[in-house]
């Protein structure tokens, strides 16, 4: 079922598919931009991040298999003595694929929990780099036996990362602390009836200026349920996020120290986003700012989904099959290094998800496929036309979330 949900992105041909040896040219600022995805990936499906984003309160099991095909265009050389792009230039495509495991055990109250992440990237074999992420599950799994590993420096590349820690869950907060394979403080604060919370990971010194990310604000907070508002205005979501801007030519290696950086945009990458969900049952306004130098709207959209697409408080578990559809505009720079033009770019996601189950306990399978969407070019801003695609596979406690 997932290989073939992941199989259409194997349909896309490139010229990479057409050389037998072809080489990266090092230093080109295409080869840079490339291992800044690599290492970027790593990051956003980091034990850490993926804990913050899937290991609720009501959950038990959960797995994910990412991928982003296109995520960046690397000019390379092909050696081969025959075919269409022989003895010469091409730009080869990179893909990246990640693989997420996580479980929690205990009561409502405290309980334990863990998550393994697998990372890694391909370079100009799509053919057969879109199944890598089910094989990754293994890795993820016993991620803690195989430790904190991390192979390849260049743009073929593999990562081991997992984190454990404790919940405890009172009638006023939720706190989640753990220690990640990567030496990394994680932890996270949230007031779940509310929604308000604040997430990061500390690394090195376990200082802010060494955090992988900051995440804060408020998501998921329903009127309904909390103020006696009608169903029709639907739920708030109101947070900012920082992180290393991978457009801002953060140096993270000596081998990237003479790279020609962009001008005009930060080091970090900080966003505030505003997202009003389930209007009327179905519909979906958001919206994302970039602060800075290079301030600028960033997103604008509209979605329209099927009733029962958010699972709100007090709601029955609807299980029918549920639609999701976004269409929208994003607002991102130029890189004339890379021969890339910024501006206005439409972005388009699609996505299903099921539920079946009990109030006691439903599992959600849940499929997405997405093109310029602003979570993949937040990451990879260079990576126009990228096509990401995912499926998640979830085992929780609707009464969980009351």
């Amino acid at each position: 079922m997932i290989a073939g949900w992941l199989g259409a992105a194997a349909l896309a041909s490139a010229p990479g598919m057409l050389c037998e040896n072809g080489y990266p040219i090092g230093g080109t600022a295409g080869q840079i931009n490339g291992l800044d995805a690599v290492r970027t990936n790593a990051t956003t499906y980091s034990a850490g991040e993926f804990a913050k984003r899937r290991m609720l309160a009501d959950t038990s099991l959960v797995m994910d298999f990412h991928y982003v095909a296109g995520a960046a265009s690397v000019p390379s050389w092909c050696e081969d003595t025959e075919g269409a792009i022989a003895q010469a230039l091409y730009a080869a495509p990179l893909d990246l694929h990640a693989t997420n495991f996580g479980m929690r055990v205990g009561s409502p109250t405290v309980s334990a929990f863990y998550a393994g992440s697998v990372t890694g990237s391909t370079s100009g074999i799509r053919v057969l780099s879109w199944s890598v992420p089910v094989f990754d599950l293994y890795p993820a799994v016993f991620a803690p036996v195989i430790g904190d590993y991390d192979a390849g420096g260049g743009l073929t590349n593999y990562r081991v990362d997992w984190i454990g820690g404790a919940q405890l869950r009172t009638d006023y907060v939720s706190v989640q602390a753990g220690y990640t394979g990567s030496r990394g403080l994680y932890f996270d604060v949230t007031q779940d009836r509310v929604g308000v919370f604040f997430n990061s990971v500390l690394q090195g010194d376990f200082t802010w200026k060494e955090a992988a990310y900051v995440l804060t604000g408020a998501q998921g907070f329903d009127p309904a349920a909390l103020l006696g508002a009608p169903d029709a205005v639907g739920v708030t979501s109101l947070f900012y996020r920082q992180f290393d801007d991978p457009s801002s030519g953060a140096v993270t290696d000596g081998a990237a120290a003479a790279r020609v950086l962009p001008t005009g945009l930060a080091a970090k990458l900080r966003t505030g986003h505003l997202r009003q969900e389930d209007l009327f049952g179905v519909a979906d306004v958001r919206a994302a700012w970039q602060f800075g130098d290079a301030s600028r709207l960033r997103e604008l959209a509209v979605a329209a989904h099927t009733r029962g697409w958010v699972l709100r408080r007090d709601k029955p578990l609807d299980e029918e099959w549920q639609g999701y559809v976004r269409l929208g505009l994003m607002n991102l720079p130029d890189a004339p290094l890379l021969n890339v033009q910024g501006g206005v770019k439409p972005t388009v996601h699609a996505d299903f998800h099921r539920t079946v189950g009990s109030d006691r306990l439903a599992m959600q399978l849940h499929l997405s496929a997405r093109m310029n969407d602003p979570d993949v070019l937040d990451l990879y801003p260079f990576a126009y036309n990228a096509l990401g695609v995912n499926s998640e596979i979830t085992l929780f406690s609707p009464a969980g979330r009351e």
